[in-house]
C-alpha cells in the first residue's frame, strides 16, 4: 500500500503520505486536484479483499452517509480504483481526545462539561437513524481549536458501527460476534449479545470517566483481565475532583456512575434521557461519594471470583489459565443476571462455543458434536433438557454439565440423578470450569 505515495486515486485524489492504518484500512493524506483542497483517503487493505470484508467496507460508507451532522465526519466520497475499495472524508486539523488526555492528564470539568454535548448530539443522531458506533473511544473523538480556544468535536470511525436497518446488516454482523476496543467495550459486547444504544452509552461513561480521572478505569496489559473486568469489576473511585460548584461535580459522577452499570437497563435509555440528568440542578444537600459506583444501586450481588478486593483482584484474574480450544455446546437462559452467566467466561478463556438461538432439534443434531454441554437454562428446565439430549443417539457420551446456585445439595442431587455429569454453581470460577470439563472429557474417553 505504500506505493499508492504520489499516486492518482480516480484520476482525482493524489495520495500525498500515509497517516496511519488500523482494522481493515490505509488511510492516507490525500488532495483532491478538482477542488484542491486536502482530504483523508481510507483504502481497504488487500488482504482484507473477500467480499464479507468487503461489504462491512461499503457498510461504513453507506452509514457516513446517512449521518449529516456537524459533529459527525464527513463523506465526500465512495469508489472501486483498480480493484481498490477506498473512501474519502474531510480532512481535519487538531487531536483526538486520546492524545489530548496523553499529554495533558485529566481534563477540567468545565472542558467535559462544553465538550460532552457535542458528543452527546452526534450519537443522538446517529441513533436517531438506528446506527450504533459500537467503538466510541478518546482515539475515535477529534478535538479541532476553534478561535474562541474551545474545543469542537467530530465522532470518528464508524468501520464497526452496526445500522438495525437489515438491509444494511444482511449477512454482515452474525449474532454473537464480538466486536469493539476492549477498553471500552460494553458487558453485553462481551457476551456476544445483542446491543443497542445503551452499548454506545456505556463507552461514553468510560470515556468520561477517563477525561476525568486521565485514564481508563480498567487497564492490565493482559486483555482478558479487561474484559472481566467489565463484566465483574467496579471502577476504581475518582477522588481528585474539586471545584467550587460540588453539586455539579456530584451530578456529574453520578451520571457517570449510572452510564457504567453493568446491566443495560439499568444505564441511560436514551442520549434524551442522559441529557436531561446533565441538565438537571443538583440537591443542595449533596454528598460527594466515596466511591464512583459503590453507592448505586445494582442488579448483581456477586462480582467475580467473590467479593471486590482491589489490592488482588488483578493479579488473581491475570493468573487465570487458558484453556485448550474445546468446542462446547451452551445451552443458557436470555437476560440472565450478570453473575449467573457462564457464556463470556468461557469464550474469555478460549472454548469455541455454539449457542442456539432456539432449541431446534433437528438443526442441532447437524451442529459439529461438542465436547461438552452446559445447561443454564434453570432448574427445572435443565433437568427436561439433560432428557431431551440423552434421547439424542450421536450425543450419548457427551457430557454434561448442569448450572446453578452454590450449595443447593437438592438440585445438585437431582441433577446427578438425571444423567448430569457435574455441577457447575456460579458465581462461575474459570478455573474449575476448565478443571471439570477436562476431567469430564478423560472419563468419557
Amino acid at each position: 500500500m505504500e506505493k499508492l505515495i504520489n499516486k492518482t486515486i480516480a484520476k482525482r485524489y493524489r495520495c500525498v503520505e500515509k497517516i496511519g492504518s488500523g482494522g481493515m484500512g490505509v488511510v492516507y493524506l490525500a488532495e483532491d486536484t478538482v477542488l484542491n483542497r486536502k482530504v483523508v483517503l481510507k483504502v481497504l487493505q488487500p488482504t482484507f479483499k473477500d467480499e464479507k470484508n468487503m461489504s462491512r467496507f461499503f457498510r461504513e460508507a453507506k452509514i457516513l452517509s446517512q449521518l449529516n451532522h456537524p459533529h459527525i465526519v464527513t463523506i465526500h466520497d465512495f469508489g472501486m480504483w483498480k480493484k481498490n475499495m477506498y473512501i474519502v472524508l474531510e480532512y481535519l486539523e487538531g487531536s483526538n481526545l486520546h492524545q489530548i488526555i496523553k499529554e495533558s492528564g485529566p481534563l477540567p470539568v468545565t472542558w467535559l462539561l462544553d465538550a460532552l454535548p457535542q458528543m452527546m448530539d452526534a450519537l443522538e443522531a446517529a441513533h436517531h437513524k438506528g446506527i450504533i458506533h459500537r467503538d466510541l473511544k478518546p482515539s475515535n473523538i477529534f478535538c479541532l481549536k476553534q478561535v474562541d480556544h474551545t474545543d469542537y468535536i467530530k465522532i470518528l470511525d464508524f468501520g464497526t458501527a452496526i445500522s438495525l436497518d437489515q438491509d444494511i446488516l444482511d449477512n454482515i454482523t452474525p449474532t454473537g460476534e464480538v466486536i469493539g476496543s476492549p477498553s471500552y467495550m460494553s458487558p453485553e459486547q462481551i457476551m456476544g449479545k445483542e446491543i443497542s444504544p445503551r452499548s454506545d452509552i456505556y463507552a461514553l461513561g468510560i470515556t468520561m470517566y477517563e477525561i476525568l480521572s486521565g485514564e481508563a478505569p480498567f487497564r492490565s496489559d493482559n486483555m482478558m483481565s479487561i474484559l472481566l473486568s467489565h463484566l465483574y469489576k467496579l471502577p476504581k473511585p475518582i477522588n481528585s475532583l474539586k471545584g467550587e460548584n460540588e453539586p455539579q461535580i456530584q451530578n456529574l459522577l453520578e451520571i457517570v456512575n449510572t452510564c457504567l452499570n453493568k446491566n443495560p437497563e439499568d444505564r441511560f435509555g436514551s442520549i434524551h434521557e442522559l441529557r436531561k440528568a446533565l441538565t438537571e440542578t443538583p440537591k443542595s444537600n449533596f454528598r460527594l461519594p466515596e466511591n464512583l459506583v459503590g453507592e448505586r444501586q445494582m442488579r448483581f450481588k456477586q462480582y467475580y471470583l467473590g467479593p471486590l478486593d482491589d489490592t488482588h483482584i488483578e493479579t488473581r484474574i491475570s493468573r487465570i489459565p487458558r484453556a485448550p480450544d474445546t468446542p462446547l455446546l451452551v445451552i443458557e437462559a436470555e437476560n440472565l443476571p450478570i453473575e449467573s452467566t457462564i457464556t463470556p467466561l468461557l469464550k474469555i478463556t478460549n472454548f469455541t462455543v455454539q449457542s442456539p438461538i432456539s432449541l431446534d432439534w433437528d438443526k442441532m443434531k447437524k451442529m459439529k458434536l461438542p465436547q461438552a454441554i452446559i445447561l443454564n437454562k434453570g432448574k427445572d428446565e435443565n433437568l427436561k433438557l439433560i432428557q431431551e439430549i440423552q434421547r439424542i443417539k450421536e450425543w450419548e457420551t457427551i457430557p454434561v454439565l448442569l448450572c446453578g446456585p452454590e450449595g443447593d445439595l437438592d438440585y445438585i442431587s437431582r441433577a446427578i440423578d438425571a444423567g448430569a455429569g457435574d455441577y457447575l454453581s456460579y458465581p462461575f470460577d474459570p478455573k474449575e470450569i476448565i478443571k471439570k470439563i477436562e476431567s469430564l472429557n478423560k472419563k468419557s474417553h
